[in-house]
């Protein structure tokens, strides 16, 4: 019966239309008919849009019903925002910088956490970068671990060589480690992320670098610093 009437409904439309003999029918009118008469088929829509349990039939119409249950399965999202967390947030360095005499005080500096540049260590290919920085002071030691052997420690001299330092008071007043001279000592060799490397260095000359010829001042101090990248080898014993 229903095949009947949607048949008799194309015929009154294409009888409505003004130009049946250079239109074909419209695509929508063409699809009802043809589902009407090819098994009868009814498209139901449901008034109460909660669905039920599991997938059933109920006739000819097939609906879902997501329960309790069923989002029993579903991956859970909790804890995905700690991802972003910083592992070492609660990791303190510090670090003090001062002349030899410790009456001047360059540095005196706190830091929660890892930056790189900013504040904590990193071994990059075979340089172990050690950094600290407060305000306009900022304070760079660099080893080659290839050629220092950790624990214990080493002679810095001119950007390059075994280890060196490097230091900014202010916006331009940069100064750097010329002849080899004083020391810096590690206490543990960098082995992994994660890991608190302690130690001080003492009586090494700064020399500006708008002339190097006659060193400004040394400096001396020690260091609590977090490891927080490992990205090349740490030549440390096994």
């Amino acid at each position: 019966m229903r095949a009947y009437a949607a048949a008799m409904l194309w015929t009154v439309m294409a009888c409505a239309s003004p130009n049946t003999t250079s239109e074909s029918p419209g695509q929508d009118a063409l699809i009802s008919s043809t589902d009407a008469m090819e098994g009868d088929v009814a498209l139901e829509v449901l008034d109460d849009l909660s669905a039920p349990d599991l997938m059933e039939e109920d006739g000819d119409a097939t609906y879902l019903e997501v329960t309790d249950d069923a989002l029993a399965d579903v991956p859970s999202t909790d804890g995905a925002e700690d991802a972003d967390v910083d592992p070492y947030s609660d990791v303190v360095n510090q670090v003090l910088l001062t002349d030899p005499s410790g009456e001047t005080v360059f540095m005196d500096a706190s830091y929660t956490g890892y930056e790189a540049y900013i504040f904590g260590a990193e071994v990059y290919g075979d340089l172990l970068k050690l950094w600290a920085s407060e305000g306009d002071t900022k304070l760079e030691l660099l080893i080659r671990l290839d050629q220092a052997e950790l624990p214990g420690s080493i002679t810095p001299g001119p950007p390059g060589e075994s280890a060196w330092a490097l230091l900014l008071l202010g916006d331009g007043d940069a100064y750097v480690t010329q002849f080899a001279s004083g020391t810096i000592e590690v206490d543990a060799c960098p082995e992994s992320a994660g890991q608190l490397l302690t130690g001080q260095f003492d009586g090494i000359p700064m020399y500006s670098m708008s002339g190097l010829s006659t060193a400004n001042f040394k400096i001396s101090g020690t260091f609590e610093l977090l490891l927080g990248s490992v990205n090349g080898a740490t030549y440390c014993a096994p």
